[in-house]
């Protein structure tokens, strides 16, 4: 039989044999083997480090014995629990394993204790599965929750799910089941991202720029959109008063300017007194709530307050278009129906709850905000309108830049800039899209610095919308071009595709606004 050597000795050398030993030290060293074979040693650290076999091959005479002559006289071998002859493991090292001498070891106890844990898994296992069925069963006869009720009524083809998901009303998107709360998790998760800015004692404006750009919570737009324009102060402790004094100063204004006689106006305020009358009530006519006489009420007298205090641009049509985002975004405040699908289309039984402060309020903080913004854009509302000549130039070089066969094509078919992106930037795309997306479109727009938005991010978004229909146009000649450019397919679009849009403008915004020497 050969011997296997360790790697420490080589096969020429070999040691003398070991001492003879007595029979009665013989025995008591096969008792004490005996008796660690048979002591359990539960919970003691275990030395994964094997025995050497240089110590049989220093036990191998040169005379030529055998390996029977060696195990019959078996040295004291270490416990596996022992630990004082084996230098302690690194302070980093893992625990060391068991090594193969003590699984060998047939530790019947050891066995016993495995046999007890699975049984007992197995129990836990059983047990779980009977509460889970207790479960189901009471779930069956417990009436449908308001949740499963809708998940169970969820499309089942492509067809339907289509069909429900959308709805033609304003282009405000309706989903279902779990997609719905999935929608309803990440705007609750947004909102308390809005609240925790909004409760700071100085507000982060840069923190609620970044946040507001993707959108804007309803229950906290009010009061974003007012921080956004500068209508609120930062600091938190100082909102209260301002919005008092705001308030007051408004109510003087209406008190001094609209509620007087005729006879006191000037021909051109009794002249521009009727043109207000006549565009309010044109205002918006597919939403109930601006054909509700309180409500024009209020559009007039904040228009009218408007014009006379700006008399270098004074009122122009389009303006009262302006107003409308802030009068539902302030009402649903005011009401608490911060609801998009239903804040748009408040009746007159909302409108009958509100007090005449609430209604007052209302229209103070519309008037505030309408001029906020507009002293922006003051030079689009001046004479001969020179800021919007001037952004309608821009797109035409923009345009150009960006889609040179569209340029080219609306060139050869002479279609001017001017017949069809006059409205774009004149009344900000409020004729092209719905009122709920218009409100989408300005959470973007004041979240833009030092005012930005509507100045000038305002004309990458119309050469997104322009190049958006680029492949249509193309294809049309002049009169397909006017009736379509006047009368955009967009009744049926969502918040999907206006981010799309905003996200367009904004990669041309990166690539052109401060490089104007890319537009020659």
């Amino acid at each position: 039989m050969a011997l296997e050597l360790s790697d420490d000795s080589s096969d020429d050398e070999f040691l003398p044999p070991p001492p003879p030993v007595s029979a009665a030290e013989k025995e008591q060293r096969d008792q004490q083997f005996l008796e660690g074979l048979s002591t359990p040693k539960h919970g003691s650290r275990r030395s994964s480090r094997r025995l050497s076999t240089k110590p049989v091959v220093e036990r191998v005479g040169s005379s030529g014995s055998t390996v029977g002559a060696v195990l019959e006289e078996p040295p004291p071998l270490q416990h596996a629990d022992s630990h004082d002859s084996l230098p302690p493991p690194p302070p980093d090292s893992p625990p060391p394993l068991p090594s193969d001498e003590e699984g060998d070891s047939g530790d019947e106890s050891g066995i016993d204790d495995i046999a007890a844990a699975q049984q007992k898994k197995q129990e836990e296992e059983e047990e779980e599965q009977q509460q889970q069925q207790q479960q189901q069963q009471q779930k069956q006869s417990a009436p449908p929750t308001t949740a499963e009720a809708t998940t169970a009524t969820e499309p089942t083809t492509e067809t339907d799910a289509s069909s429900s998901s959308s709805s033609s009303r304003g282009g405000v998107l309706k989903k279902s089941g779990s997609v719905n709360q999935v929608t309803q998790h990440k705007s609750s998760n947004r909102l308390v991202k809005f609240q925790r800015l909004l409760e700071m004692d100085n507000c982060d404006i840069h923190a609620l720029r970044k946040l507001a750009w993707s959108g804007v919570h309803p229950a906290v737009r009010s009061e974003v959109w007012s921080l956004l324009l500068g209508y609120l102060p930062l600091n938190r402790s100082r909102r209260k008063a301002t919005l008092s004094r705001r308030r007051r100063e408004y109510a003087k204004y209406v008190e001094s300017y609209f509620d007087i006689d005729d006879e006191r106006r000037t021909e051109e305020e009794r002249v521009l007194k009727r043109q207000i009358g006549v565009d309010v009530p044109r205002t918006h006519p597919e939403f109930p709530m601006f054909q509700i006489s309180r409500v024009q009420r209020s559009l007039e007298r904040l228009l009218y307050v408007w014009a006379v205090r700006h008399p270098a641009s004074g009122y122009v049509q389009g303006i009262n278009d302006l107003a409308t985002p802030f009068f539902v975004v302030f009402t649903s405040d005011c009401t608490g129906i911060t609801d998009e699908s239903t804040m748009y289309y408040l009746a007159q039984e909302n409108f009958d709850e509100l007090s005449d402060e609430d209604m007052s309020n209302i229209e103070a903080d519309c008037f505030w905000c309408l001029s906020k913004l507009l002293d922006g854009i003051q030079d689009h509302y001046t004479f001969a309108q020179p800021g919007i000549q001037r952004m309608v130039f821009r797109l035409q070089e923009l345009t150009h830049r960006i889609d040179a066969d569209l340029f080219l094509h609306l060139q050869e078919q002479q279609l001017t800039f001017i017949q069809f992106a006059f409205r774009w930037i004149n009344c900000l795309l409020m004729r092209e899209l719905s009122l709920p997306l218009i409100v989408r479109t300005w959470d973007t727009y004041l979240s833009e610095p030092n005012g930005g938005g509507f100045r000038s991010f305002h004309l990458y978004v119309c050469a997104a919308f322009l190049t958006h229909w680029s492949e249509q146009l193309k294809e049309m000649d002049f009169s397909e071009l006017i009736v379509f450019l006047q009368r955009l397919p967009t009744s049926k679009w969502t918040v999907k595709e206006v981010e799309t849009i905003l996200s367009q403008a904004y990669v041309y915004q990166n690539l052109f606004h401060e490089s104007p020497h890319h537009l020659q």
